[in-house]
């Protein structure tokens, strides 16, 4: 079943359809077909993003159009949804370079479509709020792409931040970007761990960079990228001074990602010698919107604590437990002291280790006095680390690509009532 929406666009007007199914966790895979006043075929799209189609046109003629959404299936699932997002705002895809140091006075280049609007405004946001001392303005608009000026506080804390364009027709989607203070490559000479290198990755033009390792020392190389909205894919390759491949990996498995396109290599070195770190790019093989940032970086030895449960119980005037896992990382291997924080009055936590060698632990949990339905929002912390445990929740899923996570930190802890009696299968031969 084909589904059509009508309207009228003037002449020199630039719109954008943007239909989001595969991006929500959907899995419904449609194509947009644009049609003239007669119905006939303008245009059509298919699997921009993942699968879901996305179509940029600037109309000629001032007329009544129609757009349409046609699913590929066979079959239609009575769970296909779609969003379909209609605008002459601005669509924004990556920025490059992708990552600035605090204090940084920048020209950025922008990719999307529609960027059309030079008195647009720039806004930043981190974690959902507003990003205060950031400023900026535009140089340039491409259509593709434009040429923007950032200033960067010097107070910047280190992590991913978000840009978005107001213009007269509405506000685009966003596009993130890093702030890092890790020291940056200088261009030309060897690179001195810990270093932070940006650019352009390609297929056919992979970029090396030399540096020296002395025998037993250890290197973190890691690629961001595909994490923050670029679409590059990367692969890592290390090489001796004779080319030959010490180390390589495509997509690294970074907790809580899904569907993960970076790379990262962990490598000791053998021997002392020079070396090479190579980056390149797995998809297409032109085009200059595929920002990356390449960490070279001694390990620190750590664990990344997550939470078995974003849902834990305790029984009134009983116990409970909290469940927490351990990726060890760099070769960590000792204890992982656990707290947590938020309880309810009347619930009490005991203290909690996950001994050296092992990955997971259990927190006892006791409830005195506490009236069963109270509940409140949990979060355990590991000795040393300033973030607190998480997890990743799936809240909507496709298949492969197609899915939708999102990460907390916290877990809602509720005090339930004692069950009288539990049941249990019992199997008779």
């Amino acid at each position: 079943m084909a589904f059509f929406y009508r309207f009228r666009a003037e002449a020199g007007q630039t719109w954008i359809f943007d239909l989001r199914a595969a991006r929500n966790g959907n899995g419904l895979d449609a194509a947009l077909i644009l049609l003239d006043e007669q119905g006939r075929e303008i245009t059509r799209n298919e699997d921009h993003f993942i699968w879901d189609p996305f179509i940029e046109y600037k109309f000629e003629r001032s007329g009544t159009y129609t757009v349409v959404v046609q699913p590929t299936h066979t079959q239609l699932d009575p769970n296909f949804t779609y969003q379909l997002d209609i605008r002459t705002a601005p669509h924004l895809e990556t920025m490059s370079p992708i990552s600035m140091p605090p204090g940084a006075s920048r020209e950025v280049t922008l990719y999307g479509a529609g960027l059309l609007d030079k008195s647009a405004r720039l806004v930043f946001t981190h974690d959902g709020a507003a990003a205060g001392g950031f400023s900026g303005g535009i140089l340039e608009m491409r259509d593709a792409s434009a040429l923007i000026h950032i200033d960067v506080p010097a107070s910047a804390r280190a992590g991913a931040y978000e840009l978005a364009l107001v213009t007269t027709t509405g506000r685009s989607d966003t596009t993130t970007f890093l702030v890092d203070s890790t020291p940056l490559y200088k261009r030309g000479d060897a690179i001195q761990p810990p270093v932070s290198i940006t650019g352009t990755a390609h297929y056919r033009d992979p970029e090396r960079f030399r540096f020296e390792a002395k025998k037993g020392q250890a290197l973190v190389f890691e690629v961001r990228a595909h994490r923050f909205g670029s679409p590059v894919d990367s692969v890592l390759r290390i090489l001796d001074e004779k080319g030959k491949q010490l180390a390589v990996n495509d997509d690294a498995d970074f907790p809580g990602v899904a569907d993960n396109k970076d790379s990262r290599i962990f490598h000791t070195f053998e021997a002392d010698g020079r070396y090479e770190v190579e980056v390149r790019n797995l998809v297409r093989v032109t085009g200059e919107n595929f920002p990356y940032q390449l960490l070279v970086y001694p390990p620190t030895p750590h664990a990344n604590v997550m939470l078995a449960s974003d849902q834990p119980y305790v029984d009134a005037e009983g116990s409970g437990a909290i469940k927490v896992t351990a990726e060890r990382l760099f070769g960590f291997d000792g204890p992982v002291e656990l707290s947590v924080i938020g309880l309810s009055d009347g619930v009490s936590a005991e203290a909690a280790v996950i001994a050296p060698g092992k990955t997971d632990t259990t927190i006892p949990l006791h409830a005195r006095g506490a009236h069963p339905g109270v509940y409140s929002n949990v979060q355990v912390f590991a000795k040393g680390v300033e973030e607190p445990a998480w997890r990743s929740v799936k809240i909507s899923g496709g298949e492969g690509e197609g899915q939708t996570f999102v990460r907390v930190d916290r877990a809602t802890l509720v005090v339930s009532e004692r069950p009288l009696f539990a049941l249990e299968a019992d199997v008779s031969v």
